[in-house]
């Protein structure tokens, strides 16, 4: 279905809601029969992944790509039970980057590689805020998302963060620092911060 703009250029309600925050916006719902499905998306900010490939999917559709999410994906039923019924939730995701835009669409440009940080490349933390508020009335939970940027020479600098960042690297499973792009670049990135 195209979507024919009004006369203030917004496509639909949800678009000229959208246009209005900062934050990217995805809406999930949950049917009577306790299936769900991502309903609504407005994204100009995707951090390497595809919204339009997320669109009408469910939530272990749309996370089964997460290296490590088994338990979380076992769990999908409670937690979109949760989402819509509690809350509101915050978590942050993360990963690093040469490009501080914020569109970081997998099929755009994505600026040097991150392991080019040896050669002095200003490399970056981009981190998601996300934040679920729960809508029962209507059986559904808007999910918010923005993208916040932080030179890493910044976290190396602040003694506190630089340990609990080198902390969250090390904790990490091979699969997860392929999956965010570190597997070619890790333990350089381990060596700048521990410069």
């Amino acid at each position: 279905m195209k979507l024919i703009p009004d006369r203030h250029g917004y496509e639909s309600a949800f678009d000229a809601l959208a246009m209005q925050v900062q934050e990217d916006l995805n809406v999930i719902s949950v049917g009577d029969d306790g299936s769900n499905w991502l309903s609504a998306i407005h994204v100009c900010s995707p951090s390497t992944w595809r919204p339009e490939e997320k669109v009408g999917k469910d939530f272990i559709g749309i996370h089964s790509p997460v290296p490590t999410s088994e338990a979380m994906l076992r769990a999908s039923k409670g937690i979109v039970n949760a989402m819509v019924h509690k809350g509101p939730y915050v978590r942050f995701n993360w990963g690093l980057t040469t490009r501080p835009e914020p569109n970081h669409h997998p099929d755009e440009p994505r600026g040097k590689p991150v392991k080019t940080i040896a050669q002095g490349t200003e490399t970056y933390m981009w981190v998601e805020r996300q934040i679920v508020w729960g809508r029962p009335a209507v059986n559904a939970a808007l999910f918010t998302i923005r993208i916040l940027f932080t030179p890493l020479r910044e976290l190396r600098a602040d003694a506190a963060r630089r340990a609990q960042f080198l902390a969250s690297l090390a904790s990490m499973a091979p699969e997860v620092r392929e999956y965010k792009g570190l597997d070619d670049c890790y333990d350089e990135v381990v060596a700048f911060m521990q410069a």
